[in-house]
């Protein structure tokens, strides 16, 4: 009814929807003509949520050089099992190189429950031909999965699986498709009032607020440079090499994504958690 009346009010429901959440104020509020006709609480005021400091749950420098494992230098244990992707020189040190074919390293689950996630890393896109060109997916893409890429047009693309068949998507302004190094970054909150903010060469770039979405982020069935349903399907996966990658728990400040772009291996006390 609300649809075919062409929305002239805000949606009334408001609130935490989450079980999680069920000791809250805000808990599955009644719906009233009020709150119909009112101002979003809380996404329309200047209120700002309270930041999460950043704890590294994995990183994977890709200094290897050989064999086919990409160790998980943070003490979590998260290492992963290179196939088809070769060693090449880094940004850093060495790095992986992948032929956009059925190339990737298979991770495996690195966490749910995520209301607070960071990604850091260094790659180099030597083509983009794809509508999603992927840097880091879940096999299946699994309800509130994340899916990091490049699209076709050159820009990082962050997707968090909401339960619909495309998605929530969200965008980088500025555009890494240039067969050059970048440095990439994205802190995502997911909290009710949060927001999706991206980090290019260590500068902001877009910022998107979520709205309410409340959809805490999972990792499973991590794969980095490809995606399992793609898996035999020639040049449907990333074109490009990738170095330094790291996965945090909580928010990266800028002047630490500033640091890390700076060539920097550590932003922080690096514990896993």
């Amino acid at each position: 009814t609300w649809a075919d009346t062409n929305g002239q009010y805000y949606g009334s429901y408001f609130g935490y929807r989450n079980l999680r959440y069920k000791d809250h104020k805000d808990f599955r509020p009644l719906p009233t003509l009020e709150s119909a006709n009112g101002i979003r609480p809380g996404f329309d005021s200047q209120e700002t949520l309270a930041p999460v400091p950043a704890k590294l749950v994995a990183n994977w420098k890709f200094d290897e050089g050989q064999g086919a494992a990409a160790h998980d230098t943070s003490g979590g244990d998260h290492h992963g099992t290179i196939v088809g992707a070769k060693w090449t020189k880094g940004r850093l040190d060495g790095a992986l190189s992948f032929s956009g074919n059925a190339d990737f390293v298979r991770i495996g689950d690195v966490g749910d429950a995520f209301d607070t996630l960071s990604i850091a890393l260094w790659l180099k896109v030597e083509s983009h031909k794809n509508q999603w060109n992927a840097l880091l997916f879940c096999d299946d893409w699994s309800e509130h999965d994340l899916h990091l890429s490049v699209l076709d047009s050159g820009n990082p693309n962050a997707a968090i699986n909401g339960g619909s068949a495309s998605g929530h998507h969200r965008a980088a302004d500025q555009t890494i498709g240039d067969g050059q190094w970048h440095h990439l970054a994205l802190v995502c909150d997911q909290r009710v009032g949060g927001a999706v903010q991206f980090y290019v060469d260590g500068k902001p770039d877009r910022r998107h607020p979520l709205y309410g979405l409340d959809m805490p982020i999972k990792l499973t069935g991590v794969r980095l440079g490809g995606y399992n349903v793609w898996e035999q399907t020639p040049g449907a996966n990333f074109h490009g090499s990738l170095d330094d990658f790291h996965i945090y728990r909580g928010m990266l400040t800028a002047e630490q994504v500033a640091h890390l772009a700076q060539g920097a291996e550590s932003c922080l006390d690096e514990q896993p958690q």
